[in-house]
């Protein structure tokens, strides 16, 4: 039996900011940057899987995206609620 390690090496951008404005395929940041979103991307808010479309106008918001192109990978949003709480202790609508 040939065994041999193989490393495999996930190279991204990120690009942070707050939601513009958003769409089933695309993010606009508020400082004007635009990214089209994969069908596959992962998304969560406040710490929970959620939806392209659950993302709202104001969230503060990091996206993953290849080097060559601005297609997103991964989306991390918060809500204004949990904006200043670590994801694990945000419970929208609570103090």
């Amino acid at each position: 039996m040939n065994l041999r390690a193989i490393s495999l090496r996930s190279t991204y951008q990120t690009h942070s900011g707050r939601i513009d404005a958003v769409t089933a395929q695309m993010i606009v940041l508020d400082n004007g940057s635009a990214f089209r979103v994969s069908p596959n991307a992962e998304v969560t808010v406040d710490g929970r899987s959620a939806q392209v479309l659950d993302l709202r106008r104001g969230m503060t918001v990091t996206v993953r995206t290849p080097p060559q192109r601005n297609e997103v990978w991964t989306v991390e949003a918060r809500s204004a609620a949990c904006r200043f709480r670590p994801a694990s202790r945000c419970v929208p609508g609570k103090p």
